[in-house]
């Protein structure tokens, strides 16, 4: 799987940078985040996040939509 996904709660420049790698090598890049995080970057803020919640009943949701989500990916290519 060479497409990446990349936690963006808090504001980090590497992750950042990462995802400006991975588009220019058109990359998928699938950005998660804390659902009671900090706000996203303004230039990040209208791209679409996959929100999780560390309670476990939500953590299995999460994992479950992002395996439906990987695989999606994975058929597509």
């Amino acid at each position: 799987y060479d497409d990446q996904q990349l936690e963006v709660t808090i504001d980090n420049a590497n992750v950042f940078y990462e995802i400006g790698i991975a588009h220019t090598l058109g990359k998928k890049v699938i950005l998660i985040r804390q659902d009671k995080g900090q706000d996203a970057p303004f230039d990040l803020k209208l791209w679409r996040y996959y929100e999780y919640n560390l309670s476990p009943r939500k953590v299995k949701v999460f994992k479950e939509k992002m395996a439906m989500l990987i695989n999606k990916i994975l058929e597509d290519k």
